[in-house]
């Protein structure tokens, strides 16, 4: 972090308290890249931009760590983790387990065409997102998509959202994939197959979209590494990257 440059935080919500403040702005600024990969973390400095004391930040910290967002170098404090490309293969994989089961869901339950046509409307709020290069409302819009699937498809929404939770990671590649238009359009193109695929009941047709889906993240993992090589497992050691910021 540089001494110099004061990075703007979200404002404090009135029912936060100092502890839940900094864990939620320091998440945010780390999936969002205002805090990059492998990036030394100052608590002093923290504390002062978000006007709190050390301790709520360092705690933050430490839950952050927990959740592999963190991580301890070898010279003292915090580093922003760096991406794993493992990591990420294994949650594709398991999205791709437990989606094509909320698909099948979809017939076995009789899931409604007018809730599957809210998905739809969501589709065109990606759409505005993606033609307006708003990488945060893309992000955000998705996870929403796939949390109301999973909702629709049999209450499974505690599914994604514990994918989520152990896969930052996953959500970290989302928002640099969304910073590009051409796999954010294919993206879009393969949830709006799929959707469609479901108000047609083409069960098929719908794991296929779904598979394509997922085939776009799983490319976009060499891209970004090849884009981005200081993010990922692998680039520039802890101490060496922290004496260059």
């Amino acid at each position: 972090m540089d001494a110099s440059q004061t990075i703007n935080f979200s404002k404090r919500r009135p029912s936060e308290d100092s502890r839940q403040y900094a864990y939620r702005t320091i998440r945010e600024a780390i999936l969002l890249f205002v805090l990059e990969p492998g990036v030394r973390l100052s608590e002093p400095e923290l504390a002062s931009w978000l006007s709190v004391s050390r301790t709520p930040v360092h705690d933050a910290l430490e839950r952050l760590e927990r959740e592999k967002l963190t991580v301890s170098g070898s010279a003292p404090g915090f580093y922003v983790r760096r991406i794993s490309a493992d990591q990420i293969h294994d949650a594709i994989w398991l999205m791709d387990l437990f989606t094509t089961e909320v698909i099948h869901a979809f017939f076995t339950e009789r899931v409604a065409t007018q809730k599957i046509e809210i998905l739809q409307f969501m589709l065109k709020e990606t759409e505005r997102a993606v033609r307006t290069r708003n990488a945060r409302s893309e992000l955000r819009i998705t996870s929403n998509f796939f949390t109301q699937m999973y909702t629709f498809g049999g209450s499974f929404d505690y599914l994604w959202n514990a994918l989520q939770k152990e896969n930052y990671d996953l959500i970290r590649l989302l928002y640099l994939t969304f910073q590009e238009e051409e796999p954010s359009v294919k993206l879009l193109q393969s949830m709006s197959d799929m959707t469609g695929a479901l108000i047609r009941r083409d069960d098929d047709a719908a794991c296929q979209a779904e598979r394509a889906a997922f085939s776009v993240l799983t490319e976009e993992i060499a891209v970004l590494q090849k884009k981005y090589p200081d993010y990922f497992d692998g680039g520039t050691d802890f101490g060496k990257k922290a004496q260059q910021a």
